[in-house]
Parts: C-alpha cells; sequence; structure tokens
C-alpha cells in the first residue's frame, strides 16, 4: 500500500483495470463487425483471417498481464514502420551462435506462422502479436556423461593418463554442440497486444526474462520503448493538476510484511 500523509492514495486516485477491460471490449466490438461484415460476403482477406479469433489468451480464465506505455516515434509513415518492424522481427529458428536461442514474432492465432500475410496482425487499431521463444537447454548431467565416456574412449586410444585442460574444454563444447543438435527445443509463446491509439501495450507474463526479452525485441524492431506502467507513473499520467500532483510528492512507501 501506498500511503500520502496518512491517507490512503486509492481514495485520491482511481487506478484500476478499467482501460483493460475498455480495450478489451473495444477489441471485441471490431471482431463482432468482422462477423457482420462475413455474413454480408464482405471481408477482405485480412479480416477474414481475424474473424474467427478474439483477444487470444487474453481471453483466457486465468491470466497475468503487464501493462506498457509505448513511448517514442517512428520514422516516416507510421503504418509502415509498424509492419517493417513485425517483418524485420518475425520469429528465426535456433541458430548456430551457442546461445540455444531462437526468438520472434508469431501470429497470435498460430505459433508457427510466422508469414504475416497481408497485414494479418492488425485489426483496427490495435497490434497483436506473439513472442515465441525457443530454447535447446543440455541437462549437466548428460553432458558430464557423455564427457567421461569420450574422454575414456581418447585416453585409451592414445594411451595417455589424463587430457589436458583445452583438450577437456575443447571437447566439452564440442559435445554440447552436438547434444543441441539433437535435442527438441523448449518452446514459449507469449501474447502482445499493442493498442496504437492510446500508446499502451499488453503483455501476458510476469516472468522477469521474458519481460527483459520482449521490451529488447520491440525496441530492435520498432524503435519505441515499453516503459512499464506501474502504479506511480500511471498516477503522474492521471494527475494533471499541479495540485493534485503535490500528492505524488508527499508519497511514501508502506511496507505491508509484518
Amino acid at each position: 500500500m501506498i500511503t500520502s500523509g496518512g491517507e490512503d492514495i486509492a481514495a485520491v486516485i482511481p487506478i484500476g483495470d478499467l482501460e483493460l477491460l475498455e480495450a478489451l471490449e473495444n477489441y471485441q466490438e471490431a471482431v463482432d463487425e468482422i462477423e457482420e461484415a462475413r455474413e454480408r460476403n464482405d471481408l477482405v482477406p485480412s479480416e477474414q483471417l481475424w474473424a474467427e479469433e478474439d483477444f487470444g489468451r487474453f481471453y483466457s480464465r486465468s491470466v497475468s498481464i503487464v501493462r506498457y506505455r509505448v513511448r517514442g516515434e517512428t520514422v516516416g509513415s507510421f503504418w509502415d514502420s509498424v509492419d517493417e518492424g513485425v517483418k524485420k522481427g518475425a520469429f528465426r529458428e535456433i541458430d548456430n551462435s551457442g546461445n540455444g536461442v531462437g526468438m520472434g514474432w508469431v501470429s497470435m492465432e498460430d505459433f508457427t506462422d510466422r508469414d504475416f500475410k497481408g497485414t494479418s496482425y492488425l485489426r483496427r487499431n490495435y497490434v497483436a502479436l506473439s513472442l515465441r521463444v525457443d530454447t535447446i537447454h543440455v541437462p549437466p548431467r548428460i553432458l558430464e556423461m557423455q564427457v567421461r565416456k569420450e574422454s575414456a574412449k581418447l585416453l585409451e586410444e592414445t594411451g595417455r593418463q589424463r587430457l589436458s585442460s583445452a583438450q577437456h574444454r575443447e571437447l566439452k563444447e564440442r559435445l554440447k554442440e552436438t547434444l543441441k543438435r539433437q535435442a527438441f527445443p523448449s518452446i514459449q509463446v507469449f501474447d502482445l497486444v499493442w493498442d496504437t491509439s492510446k500508446a499502451v501495450a499488453y503483455f501476458g507474463s510476469h516472468s522477469v526474462k521474458a519481460r527483459d526479452r520482449v521490451e529488447g525485441h520491440f525496441k530492435k524492431c520498432f524503435g519505441l520503448t515499453l516503459v512499464p506502467l506501474i502504479p506511480y507513473i500511471r498516477a503522474a499520467e492521471l494527475l494533471q493538476e499541479k495540485s493534485r500532483q503535490k500528492v505524488l510528492e508527499k508519497l511514501k512507501p508502506c511496507v505491508m510484511a509484518p
């Protein structure tokens, strides 16, 4: 809880999830319009892709959402920049760089779709994407077992007593890369809905690592910054009057734990 001179700030600043609910309602209205257009056989191809979908996992019974303020300016046409950023940041397979991570945008409806035909990611003022992250992890015990097996084989062939530190390190790295190529990646998908009319984005995870990745990837693709819309920042936006902004200056942290 945050207090201001003993006064509960919740009684002063009306902060809640009304914006998210409004965004969901607006998005559903857009979907309803598509349904009506489909009944009239008046759908363009990109709308047809959206006709049977809504807010993806954001309509799930339980979902974790982080709200961001989107800050910055695009170069040239806004929608051209968005399209370029989506295509530029589309998912790429895990490469041979050794990091074991493949990451990028995919369709919210199908995590295997990274082509985004037309503007399938767009519905009215919303940009709906999913960030797919593929990672390959080699269990340490499996790697250790293979290193011991190959080390014993090399020592037997060479007649030596032990491998040098450099040889052991080289063998370990080579086996690690071999095991990576044999393993199936772990696939994670995180939804992102960007309300371009309000410069607000909703991300479907509280994971620190996932948030770091989406913030970095978003910046790389669109040249825009995702700023977590924490209560204090939102309060500063809501309190436009200087007299009310003084409330924030008096805020003091309150420890909830005993």
